[in-house]
């Protein structure tokens, strides 16, 4: 799981050989990794000079204001030194000039485009950063301003990018939904499956005590069996429920997608 650090919320399968970011999440068996880069090199270290980089590039507008400032501040300058000259002639009081001079100054220089402009620009990188939004580039985050259409990206941007046990739909009506529910969560705990982690942290939400299993097995590529509190119960998909004979009302195939939503238990 790699979304922490590239936004990518579906789990980027690894094999030998393959490269594993410092800060992923390993979400199925064990594995061995190899630390080839370390401090500077990383990744996360890489992140962390982008957004150093994004705040010490200019944008159009601080460009300007630099180019402002540049002229204005030479104009600010004179015109501190004619005030000066006028009111020492005029009044022959160098206190009083001077006071007037350093009031032309301050008033003339363009000291507020060179601090203000700054500090919007590191603190609105800092808070795009904040919100996982890394600035490349100064110039392009300023012109999104004209920006009038967005294409995302769906899953793990507008929606959450994982699963969730939607709602319990029982065709047993010897079986309650806190007991279909233990059952098939006391299963999904001792599976790897991606599937089987709402379904248990659902159970754990609604204070469902799990039973004990025995005789677990994992059915490759269709689901998960084993004994719990002595009932024979499978979990799994479409092609489970058609090797066990269970039917399937179309109604579900359509609205869950074919491998999510269908779930069989049979009891013993």
């Amino acid at each position: 799981d790699e979304s922490l650090l590239t936004g990518e919320s579906k789990p980027v399968f690894k094999t030998v050989g393959s490269p594993v970011i410092g800060g992923a999440l390993n979400l199925d068996g064990a594995l061995k990794v190899r630390v080839e880069k370390v401090g500077e090199e990383t990744f996360l270290s890489n992140v962390i000079r982008l957004v150093n980089e994004a705040q010490m590039s200019k944008s159009k507008t601080q460009l300007l204001a630099d180019k402002a400032a540049s002229i204005l501040t030479p104009v600010a300058i004179v015109s501190g030194l004619a005030a000066f000259a006028y009111w020492a002639i005029v009044t022959g009081d160098l206190a009083f000039a001077v006071e007037r001079m350093v009031s032309v100054v301050v008033v003339a220089c363009p000291h507020a485009l060179g601090l203000a402009i700054p500090l919007v620009v590191s603190v609105s990188t800092s808070l795009a950063a904040s919100n996982g939004m890394l600035i490349r580039n100064r110039v392009g985050f300023e012109e999104a301003r004209k920006v009038d259409a967005v294409v995302f990206d769906k899953t793990g941007t507008l929606t959450k990018g994982e699963f969730r046990l939607a709602r319990i739909e029982l065709f047993d009506k010897g079986l309650d939904e806190r007991e279909a529910l233990g059952l098939t969560a006391a299963l999904e705990a001792l599976s790897e499956h991606s599937l089987g982690k709402p379904i248990v942290e659902e159970a754990k939400a609604r204070g469902i005590e799990l039973p004990g299993v025995t005789g677990f097995k994992a059915l490759p590529g269709r689901g998960i069996y084993g004994l719990v509190d002595g009932k024979e119960v499978y979990v799994g998909g479409l092609m489970l429920l058609r090797e066990l004979r269970l039917s399937v009302d179309e109604a579900y195939k359509a609205e869950g997608g074919e491998p999510d939503i269908p779930r069989g238990q049979r009891r013993g």
